[in-house]
């Protein structure tokens, strides 16, 4: 982390700390993994406790209709992510009342708000379980589509029973090594860089509907290296989200509809333009019982080219095997709160395929079977001053 970004957070929790109107978090999860039949997350070998996540935030009111806030994370995702301490995110907004609602402007570095978890996935206590459903949003392409340096224009209104809530962000995409090593594998793989980011994203909640809808695009080029070609990727995408709460039970869905134009980047007899629509969702049911326990169960779906789902056509293509191609993943979990601060989560993956297992570009069917499972337990931790 750049010590200018250090400096600035410093500031700004040291101005928070002479205000009046001000607000800290802290967080922090440690988790387990065990996986059988593949490397994602644990790598070569079978288990992994290198799943830490920390992070601390803070926000300052200077006047009443301005906010500054900042976070700072650690964060180590096994073989996903190396352990990096970064800015989260450091902005500045205003915004202004209108009748029903408000109109906001933000600048600097923000999270995206693409479907129900994106804005929030990086705290457990905000996310649906240890791991997000990948067909939405996969952990091995996070650094592309998570941090957008730029400015959100937002707002929201009171429409009828609810509450109309959208964002329209543009910016770049803030990337780090964990990209190209996700994409590629390891070595001398040349660099990805990850820069234009432009997304629509609109949400209604009402006392039991929550509906949303967002479009987004990213943009990546790529300094070849190895046996690659320097390309670019662009990357186009609807998300649409529904959820439906009763008092005991919630009934959750999301669909990614994606675009995806690839120039280059594959090895040179595979390279050359190419476009791939690719289809995501899942459903999930969550009951909630008593004592603030929670049980879900979770279907996802994901296939990397909708034309060819059973990955028929891209073993041809690649001599890979058709698995990599897609995924299928039922997830029964659970979790606990144990009071206002402390978390327990479990959850056990039965998985069918590997699409959005890395590194995408250098598969090994040696270490990636087609059927594979994984347990993961997490005990999360949190402040609030």
């Amino acid at each position: 982390m750049k010590a200018s970004n250090i400096l600035c957070l410093l500031g700004l929790v040291a101005g928070a700390a002479m205000a009046q109107d001000w607000q800290f978090n802290g967080y922090a999860s440690q988790a387990y993994a065990n996986v059988k039949g593949s490397d994602f997350i644990v790598g070569p070998d079978s288990y992994s406790l290198e799943l830490t996540e920390v992070m601390a935030t803070t926000s300052w009111r200077p006047w009443s209709r301005g906010r500054v806030a900042g976070a700072v994370t650690y964060r180590r995702w096994g073989n996903l992510a190396d352990a990096e301490v970064r800015i989260d995110y450091l902005f500045a907004e205003t915004h202004w009342q209108l009748q029903g609602g408000h109109i906001g402007l933000r600048a600097g570095r923000m999270k995206n708000e693409v479907g129900f978890y994106s804005s929030t996935r990086d705290m457990s206590f905000t996310r649906p379980g240890i791991m997000l459903p990948q067909s939405i949003y996969s952990d091995y392409f996070r650094d592309a589509q998570l941090h957008v340096d730029g400015g959100d224009l937002f707002g929201r209104l009171s429409l009828g029973e609810g509450i109309f809530d959208w964002h329209l962000m543009a910016g770049a995409s803030a990337n780090s090594g964990d990209l190209t090593r996700n994409i590629f594998g390891e070595g001398d793989v040349g660099e990805l860089d990850a820069h234009r980011f432009f997304s629509l994203d609109m949400e209604y909640q009402g006392d039991h509907w929550r509906l949303g809808a967002t479009y987004y695009t990213a943009g990546v080029d790529y300094r070849a290296g190895g046996e690659f070609i320097d390309g670019e990727l662009e990357l186009h995408a609807w998300v649409l989200s529904a959820k439906y709460s009763w008092p005991w039970f919630e009934l959750t869905g999301e669909v990614l509809l994606g675009d995806r134009h690839t120039e280059g980047i594959y090895f040179p007899v595979q390279a050359g333009e190419r476009r791939d629509d690719s289809l995501g969702y899942y459903l999930e049911g969550r009951v909630l019982l008593p004592k603030n326990v929670e049980i879900f169960l979770r279907y996802d779906d994901y296939a990397d080219n909708l034309k060819d789902a059973n990955g028929q056509a891209y073993a041809a293509r690649t001599g890979n095997t058709a698995y990599f191609a897609y995924s299928n993943d039922w997830t029964l979990g659970g979790r606990w709160l144990l009071n206002k601060d402390w978390l327990v989560a479990a959850e056990y993956h039965w998985i069918e395929g590997a699409a959005w297992v890395a590194p995408l570009l250098s598969r090994d069917p040696s270490r990636q079977g087609k059927d594979w499972s994984m347990l993961m337990l997490q005990l999360s931790y949190r402040i609030q001053w």
